[in-house]
């Protein structure tokens, strides 16, 4: 994947979203969402930390980012990253579309990519989207259209991603355990309809005030060993 992507330009970007994270945790008015640190070790013989945070600013605005770093296997050291950052903008009040920007950053050279699309999800006053409201449960899907660091050698690859959480109650208890995942879906149309997927499914069960125990399914088409399982602790504080 080759980017066109000065590295101040980086630099420059994952400091802005880091600092944004920051900044509007120290706003007298906090936004809605959580932030959640996880350590896990994959069946595929490596480890990794990683940090989210959803951050829901207004009716309109909202970000979530996701910072990950690995072992290689069988070491203990941390080798390589993945962070994405996404920056969601609805303008329309009764249409459910929002404009959305997303920038990846991977170890490695010429591995980071900014997109540009849109995500859809549920319209507020639908019959489905209270149904899902009461359920705890949370479903859009985003359709990046333009990836600006492929014009030049890709120009019909596509992306296309999914995202759910579903907060389970246990008898009096809302928060106790959790069902969240996402799938990404890579679409080459210069290769006809073959599409690539990078997918993770995890579940989380809350034992002691903010400490949850996880487990989680993960697939990767771009990994030599595409599937594995993961297990770890998790530190969750929502806002």
């Amino acid at each position: 994947m080759k980017a066109y992507f000065p590295y101040n330009l980086r630099i420059l970007l994952l400091g802005f979203f880091s600092a944004l994270t920051i900044c509007a945790l120290s706003q007298e008015k906090s936004p809605k969402g959580f932030i959640d640190f996880n350590g896990q070790y994959d069946s595929r013989n490596y480890a990794n930390i990683s940090l989210n945070s959803l951050l829901l600013f207004n009716s309109q605005f909202s970000y979530f980012g996701t910072m990950n770093h690995f072992s290689s296997p069988n070491q203990s050291d941390l080798t390589s990253y993945y962070h994405e950052h996404q920056v969601f903008y609805g303008p329309f009040k009764k249409i459910p579309l929002d404009f959305t920007a997303n920038f990846s950053s991977l170890d490695g050279i010429n591995n980071d990519a900014l997109k540009l699309g849109l995500r859809a999800r549920l319209p507020q006053q639908s019959g489905i989207a209270k149904t899902f409201q009461k359920m705890g449960l949370l479903a859009f899907a985003n359709f990046y259209l333009l990836d600006l660091s492929q014009l030049k050698q890709a120009p019909f690859y596509n992306q296309m991603q999914y995202f759910y959480q579903w907060d389970l109650p246990i008898g009096a208890n809302k928060d106790r355990l959790y069902i969240r995942g996402f799938a990404n879906q890579y679409m080459n149309w210069t290769r006809g309809t073959r599409c690539s997927w990078v997918t993770e499914h995890q579940a989380g069960f809350r034992f002691a005030g903010n400490w949850y125990v996880s487990v989680e399914y993960r697939y990767n088409d771009f990994q030599a060993q595409a599937s594995g399982i993961a297990g770890g602790l998790e530190y969750m504080i929502k806002l």
